[in-house]
């Protein structure tokens, strides 16, 4: 294992808890069912925000939990109203948005992390999403950070 106070693994810990602690809320928030499919559901949602910075293979684990391709998938829209793959991206555009606030990471390094391999395809998607670029949303919220006190005292 890598030395813990190199650079980055202080980034990668955050992360880490950050999952977790969102896995937990998705599983708290979410209403308690006797539904085998709707628990892999849920337990699909865990999945896919814990690893949403690999590529994550959705077959697979369904076919793991043993349940259908259209019965999991009309499941998951009534839970979610969008598509995995659509709550994968997003769970990635959210931690695009927390590595440029907290970290001086490169565009490049945040789409390496996040598993898009080609970072002009990683900033196309950013603005299409947010509206910005991630480094014109970069230097938006360190200046927004810096007009407020008590944010800007923590940099």
């Amino acid at each position: 294992m890598e030395h813990p106070h190199e650079p980055g693994n202080g980034d990668r810990i955050d992360g880490a808890a950050y999952q977790l602690i969102m896995g937990c809320q998705i599983a708290a928030l979410a209403p308690s069912s006797d539904d085998p499919d709707e628990r892999i559901v849920r337990e699909a949602a865990s999945w896919i925000r814990l690893n949403c910075r690999t590529h994550l293979r959705m077959e697979a684990f369904r076919r793991d939990k043993g349940i259908s391709y259209r019965t999991f998938l009309r499941r998951w829209n009534a839970m979610f109203g969008k598509a995995p793959s659509q709550y994968a991206l997003d769970l990635k555009i959210e931690e695009a948005q927390r590595l440029l606030r907290e970290t001086g990471l490169s565009v490049k390094a945040i789409a390496e992390q996040l598993q898009i391999e080609d970072p002009l395809y990683f900033s196309r998607l950013f603005r299409r999403r947010e509206g910005v670029s991630p480094r014109q949303y970069r230097v938006r919220e360190r200046e927004s950070a810096a007009g407020c006190p008590a944010l800007g005292a923590q940099e």
